[in-house]
């Protein structure tokens, strides 16, 4: 995930997730960082806050951190099977290339110059 994305998802902008990536003094809104850290999946206390967060009224970090997990399993898996069709595809459109006589190289570079990997 980038800066941007995770950006997005907490509607922050880009560079205050930059200066909490890097530890900038001075970050301290302690709802946010509660929030950075179930989007992430990280421990409240890596990103500096005190072990109680989590137990406070209203801040269900746990539950939070289980979504984030679901949601990321998710969308890896759907990454992972999306990656292996164009795999495949290309391959297939390889195999195409060189049963109509086409040249291994230029076979090879028409397959990588196709759509198969966005």
């Amino acid at each position: 995930m980038t800066q941007g994305e995770l950006a997005e998802l907490l509607h922050i902008d880009r560079t205050y997730v930059s200066k909490i990536e890097c530890g900038v003094p001075g970050v301290s809104d302690v709802g946010l960082l509660a929030q950075f850290a179930a989007t992430l999946g990280v421990s409240p206390v890596r990103l500096g806050l005190a072990g109680g967060v989590a137990e406070r009224p209203g801040v269900d970090l746990v539950g939070r951190l289980d979504r984030v997990f679901n949601q990321l399993d998710v969308a890896l898996a759907k990454l992972e099977l999306r990656h292996a069709l164009a795999a495949e595809a290309a391959i297939d459109r390889y195999r195409e290339f060189r049963a109509a006589g086409v040249g291994e190289e230029q076979a090879r570079q028409q397959v990588l110059q196709a759509e198969y990997w966005t």
